[in-house]
């Protein structure tokens, strides 16, 4: 009755595909952040160091990597900015400082 017809086996995601992911999960913050009247902008950067952050991990690498690495690294580190009302500040991700910069409702971290 409930028996395996075939058997799929998925390899590992790739650089390329993780950073395309992580586009995808960054751009919908961009959209919920354009809601609420803000504009953000990120460096290109940022995608292949989510990507290699999940490519090191002992984890799988796939997609709930990378959505789970946005969510509680970046999002409360970006609400914390904004919060405070900063014209300018850092984000840190992997060790090194992520420039963030907001003006007129605009953040731009590159």
């Amino acid at each position: 009755l409930n028996r395996i017809d075939e058997v799929v086996v998925f390899e590992r995601l790739g650089e390329n595909t993780l950073c395309e992911i992580a586009k995808k999960e960054v751009s919908k913050l961009l959209k919920r952040a354009e809601k609420a009247g803000l504009e953000l902008t990120f460096s290109d950067e940022i995608y292949h160091k989510i990507a290699q952050r999940v490519l090191n991990s002992k984890r799988e690498s796939n997609a709930r990597e990378v959505r789970k690495i946005i969510t509680k690294e970046i999002e409360p580190q970006l609400c914390s900015l904004i919060l405070k009302g900063e014209s300018k500040g850092y984000i840190s991700f992997d060790d090194e400082a992520i420039v963030a910069s907001t003006y007129d409702s605009k953040c731009e971290i590159v």
